[in-house]
């Protein structure tokens, strides 16, 4: 009987030792519904990494750490852009089939995971008894005739980089705003974003596409340039310059002659710069 008292610690300690089916926590996901989108929250009360994406008419989203998943949008999903989802690999994985074509935006609200869903361009389909189908043709195939653009992103050392790969050079200019950076495009085109990782990205907090172009999510104020390089378009988002480093009026000299190594460089790589130069408002 002396093994008795060692025999009582072992089963104290396997009782509160966690088993690995416990270890999931629990988070809340939440689903609303708002002017024109669809919005999915994951509650989480910390920082988690996640990968999201659109595949095959899905909604994917993984992510980092094991939760179990409850709340209206676990059951439901969202009513008009997604269906209830299924949940694999212990909690890591929700898979969700989305009611038709959908534009995605993420972005991270403090620790909370925010996805947005849009739907995307459809065709205009013909009226019934219109009698000219020859003439209805062309416009429900504008849709699908429109040329996809794939976009890529990178992160470099002081400053984040997306790149648009089109296939022949297409002008573009920039609107710029204290929390956004929307890069129109003169030809309408289907921007394939699901290759950028806005979390893999420190000057990008989310990122929607639309026929038009491209709007970039700022999670802080930052300074932009524009620049091609053969047929592709290339935007770089830097974080904006200490204030104390730009006083009122004119760019100084010595910023300007930062950049000029840069610019050579780029040169000699074939790289046109296309940033718009206006003066510094007082």
């Amino acid at each position: 009987m002396r093994w008795l008292p060692s025999l009582c610690l072992i089963l104290a300690f396997l009782l509160l030792v966690p088993l690995p089916g416990q270890a999931a926590e629990e988070i809340t996901l939440r689903g609303g519904l708002h002017p024109g989108y669809g919005r999915l929250v994951f509650d989480w009360p910390r920082t988690v990494d996640y990968e999201v994406r659109i595949a095959e008419g899905k909604l994917i989203v993984r992510f980092a750490e094991r939760a179990a998943f409850s709340g209206s949008a676990v059951t439901r999903g969202l009513r008009g852009y997604a269906a209830a989802p299924d949940v694999a690999e212990g909690g890591r994985l929700l898979s969700f089939d989305l009611t038709g074509d959908m534009d995605l935006k993420h972005f991270r609200l403090g620790s909370k995971v925010v996805i947005d869903l849009r739907p995307g361009a459809v065709a205009a389909k013909p009226e019934a008894g219109s009698g000219d189908s020859r003439a209805a043709s062309p416009q429900g195939d504008a849709a699908p005739q429109l040329p996809q653009v794939k976009v890529r992103g990178g992160r470099h050392a002081d400053y984040s980089r997306l790149v648009f790969d089109w296939p022949e050079p297409v002008e573009s200019r920039l609107e710029e705003s204290a929390d956004q950076v929307r890069l129109r495009f003169e030809r309408p085109a289907r921007f394939d974003i699901s290759a950028v990782r806005p979390e893999g990205l420190p000057q990008v907090a989310g990122l929607t596409a639309a026929d038009s172009g491209v709007t970039v999510a700022l999670p802080r104020p930052s300074r932009v340039r524009l620049s091609r390089s053969g047929s592709k378009t290339v935007l770089d988002i830097y974080a904006a310059a200490d204030p104390q480093r730009a006083p009122d009026g004119p760019a100084p000299k010595p910023a300007e002659r930062e950049a000029v190594p840069e610019q050579q460089a780029e040169a000699a790589a074939g790289v046109v710069d296309l940033s718009p130069r206006p003066a510094e408002a007082p």
